[in-house]
């Protein structure tokens, strides 16, 4: 009898498969992109309902709540799935949360080349696992400054960003970096950098006017030369030794 209870109960509450496909799309249009990617993942036969939805975002914001709620390789999966099916030429942020690790370097290294292909102009790689995921466990826990995420290279090709926002990773610009053009507000959290480096970064973006830098490492001697640059906020970068600063605007 339970039994007989329980699959019928599981029968009426999948009631919603049996419309109609447009009258689902319309009713799943007015949930949030990340309902739907938590959606098809632990619900493989809905992944063509969302598809509609999939491709046409211009907005892909996974928050910490998603994160939380998905184990790390549904995660992982269920970015790689909108990735793929994803269509439009531009994409105007992209935001996640994830606590990564050596395995994981690929994967990354493709969201940076979606980033770049799509022109992002809002980037938002939250990588210092503060955020933690639903089969974390206590020996995930991930200490500042130990395996750091190395952006790949082609991160410094990202030509369309005007607001960057980095967790925990390396930056080490390529000689022939051109700059980031459109860049207008930066902020660094963990992030290992060198003060040349830095300096490259902050020169080769000429439109820059918000920079934070906290907790960033491997900074040394920093110049910080800018005529636009209106907003600095450095907070607990202990290995800086020197600084010199020229921005009128400040």
């Amino acid at each position: 009898m339970d039994f007989q209870h329980k699959r019928t109960f599981t029968e009426k509450r999948d009631n919603i498969s049996k419309l109609p496909e447009n009258i689902i799309h319309h009713i799943l249009s007015f949930l949030p992109l990340k309902c739907a990617l938590k959606t098809s993942i632990l619900f493989r036969q809905w992944i063509n309902m969302w598809k509609p939805l999939w491709i046409y975002t211009t907005i892909i914001d996974l928050d910490e709540e998603f994160t939380k709620k998905l184990k790390k390789t549904h995660y992982v999966q269920a970015i790689h799935q909108l990735l793929q099916l994803h269509t439009l030429d531009k994409v105007k942020k992209f935001r996640t949360f994830f606590c990564s690790d050596d395995r994981y370097s690929s994967d990354l290294i493709e969201w940076i080349e979606f980033v770049k292909v799509k022109g992002v102009g809002q980037l938002v790689l939250d990588l210092s696992g503060n955020v933690r995921h639903s089969d974390s466990t206590d020996g995930d826990d991930i200490r500042w400054g130990m395996n750091k995420f190395r952006m790949p290279n082609s991160f410094f090709s990202c030509l369309s960003l005007s607001s960057l926002d980095l967790t925990r990773c390396i930056l080490e610009p390529l000689d022939d970096f051109k700059g980031f053009k459109a860049l207008r507000s930066v902020a660094l959290y963990g992030v290992t950098i060198n003060g040349v480096q830095l300096g490259e970064i902050i020169r080769r973006s000429p439109l820059l006017e918000d920079l934070t830098m906290s907790y960033c490492e491997s900074l040394k001697p920093v110049k910080i030369d800018h005529l636009q640059l209106k907003i600095l906020t450095l907070e607990s970068c202990f290995d800086v030794e020197e600084m010199k600063i020229s921005t009128p605007n400040l």
